[in-house]
């Protein structure tokens, strides 16, 4: 499977190699603890987040209560704690816990020590992702990625496989928490990193390409994501395995690109490919691929008159609505045709029926048109 959980690099890994050798004669014994590990890799394997939370929990108290703060299997509990409960989006708990963990490697391993990346990585993360933030906590999250940057380029140099990684998860950071613009400076270096001599690395190739797009995506450059984002299933393509919510993603970014450009054959492709992926549904109103917001219309909106339209239509095999129509309004009838307009601007994916995508027709939509308070 191209598409998997990057947050995991160094924390799971030391974590199960250094729980296994706990001291003899602490308090807790190695058996004991890998026990309490072996639960929590099989919730994380399982996926459920309050499962994950408790189990990580588990190893965490139980290693804080019986190891030292010299202790490596009570950093990495620490840290492992701290994803969790970011994943959970126990943000405050989790920036708390987060601080904790920079604190135990720096003991554990010495303040310039490689092991400290991961850690910055993650404090950063939920400092930034933190409910409580401010401009305060911006400044505060954009020092512990630099100070990640500044370990690695340390440790292995500015041209190394692990600076461009730290890069990666920078601009990850900085886009999807922040949404900075000095994501693309960092973006655009892991990208140039893993589209050239580390192009190997199929699974960072794809995300730097990708969330390269969705910068530009971000910014409304939509040629500029576009060859991102088309790099990025170019990826995708030469490694066999599932489909993932980010290839997903890409296509429907795509999708919304090409239909800008004005090449609907390319949207069909990417809409035909999506809705290989994804049973289609027919017991729930269909999702278009990317969403814009209906145009209200002016004798409504000067009026302030608010309510809906019920919209009937056929999906066809190429995902391009047909037989629009709109079979009830409420509140104005020219919601009806504001309501038909939208929907013909809309992309899907397409049912298939023995591996062929057909026309699916029936589909209702319900649009609500209603002013801002």
């Amino acid at each position: 499977m191209l598409i998997r959980n990057l947050y995991s690099k160094f924390s799971l890994v030391s974590f199960a190699l250094v729980i296994l050798s706990a001291v003899p004669g602490e308090n807790v014994t190695a058996a004991e603890l890998g026990a309490l590990f072996s639960s929590y890799q099989a919730a994380v394997n399982g996926g459920d987040r309050d499962v994950i939370v408790e189990a990580a929990a588990a190893v965490y108290d139980e290693a804080k209560a019986s190891l030292p703060e010299s202790s490596k299997s009570r950093a990495a509990a620490t840290l492992n704690y701290s994803k969790a409960l970011f994943g959970a989006r126990e943000y405050m708990r989790a920036e708390s816990v987060s601080g904790e963990a920079v604190a135990l490697y720096e003991v554990a391993y010495g303040e310039d020590a490689i092991e400290l990346v991961d850690p910055y990585l993650e404090l950063a993360r939920t400092t930034v992702g933190n409910l409580r933030e401010s401009s305060g906590h911006r400044a505060t999250y954009k020092r512990y990625t630099r100070k990640a940057l500044s370990v690695a380029k340390r440790a292995e140099g500015k041209d190394s496989y692990l600076y461009a990684v730290v890069s990666l998860e920078v601009g990850r950071i900085a886009l999807d928490y922040d949404h900075s613009p000095q994501a693309g400076i960092y973006l655009k270096d892991a990208q140039e990193a893993f589209s050239g001599p580390f192009s190997k690395y199929l699974l960072n190739n794809f995300l730097a390409n990708f969330y390269l797009g969705k910068f530009h995506m971000a910014r409304g450059s939509r040629a500029d994501a576009r060859s991102y984002l088309e790099a990025a299933l170019g990826v995708v393509e030469q490694e066999a395995g599932p489909d993932s919510a980010l290839e997903m993603t890409a296509r429907a970014f795509l999708v919304d690109i090409y239909e800008s450009l004005g090449e609907p054959e390319l949207s069909a492709i990417q809409c035909r490919a999506i809705g290989k992926m994804v049973p289609f549904d027919m017991d729930q109103e269909p999702k278009p691929l990317f969403r814009r917001l209906p145009e209200y219309p002016r004798a409504a909106l000067q009026s302030g008159r608010e309510g809906y339209a019920i919209v009937n239509f056929t999906i066809s095999d190429s995902g391009i609505p047909t037989d629009i129509k709109a079979v009830e309004t409420s509140g104005s009838k020219s919601f009806g045709k504001a309501a038909e307009d939208f929907i013909k601007g809309l992309r899907y994916a397409p049912r298939f029926e023995a591996g062929e995508p057909v026309d699916t027709p029936g589909r209702e939509m319900k649009i609500s048109f209603s002013m801002a308070k």
